[in-house]
């Protein structure tokens, strides 16, 4: 039986989620994006999740979780991450895989452009997660050595997928495509585990 099992779950595809936090509208709109991307590559729509209104306890269930915030303040978390943020340090993320998303002002706020996709991936990792999605900063434009903002890049590479504000639909999405297929190739190198969740739309 257990074996059986195992063989079931290794042939399943991997349960997702897109968990965001979004105040004007910005950041949700990336995460539909990504959401359609990913249905389109998978055939099975992910969990698309506000987390202003979906409990986090139900977030960290799935096997991939595609978590999305803009840059407040100095350098901060959108607001409704305030409390989610510190569920999601508290959870037990071993064995899951994250990778995280959003969008900001690189000309206004050059210094701290794409923090929070920092700081969501350095809670994931403390919690256990495998972190996914990070890519080279020149395949989304963006010059290494002009680059000032620190949390969301890791050498010559962004953690994951940041999106000025400034860029048009057509370059925001094709950068979501390439992100998008750049996951899939991702997951389904990693080694497979029991899969659980479902799939619905909460909170949006």
């Amino acid at each position: 039986m257990l074996l059986l099992m195992t063989i079931a779950a290794q042939r399943s595809d991997p349960r997702v989620v897109v968990a965001y936090g979004s105040t004007f509208g910005a950041t949700e709109e990336i995460a539909r994006q990504v959401a359609g991307a990913l249905a389109a590559r998978t055939g099975r729509r992910p969990l698309l999740a506000d987390v202003a209104w979906t409990d986090m306890t139900r977030i960290v269930r799935y096997d991939v979780l595609i978590l999305g915030s803009s840059t407040w303040n100095e350098g901060e978390l959108q607001p409704a991450w305030d409390g989610a943020i510190d569920a999601l340090a508290r959870s037990d993320l071993r064995g899951r895989r994250v990778a995280v998303f959003g969008c900001g002002d690189r000309f206004g706020y050059p210094d701290t452009f794409g923090d929070a996709l920092g700081i969501l991936r350095r809670h994931a990792r403390a919690a256990g997660a495998e972190t996914i999605g990070a890519l080279p900063m020149d395949r989304l434009g963006y010059d290494p050595d002009a680059f000032e903002a620190g949390e969301v890049r890791d050498g010559d590479d962004l953690v994951g997928l940041i999106v000025d504000d400034e860029i048009d639909d057509d370059a925001r999405a094709a950068h979501v495509a390439w992100w998008c297929e750049l996951l899939t190739r991702e997951w389904d190198e990693a080694p497979r585990r029991e899969r659980i969740g479902s799939d619905e739309t909460v909170g949006a």
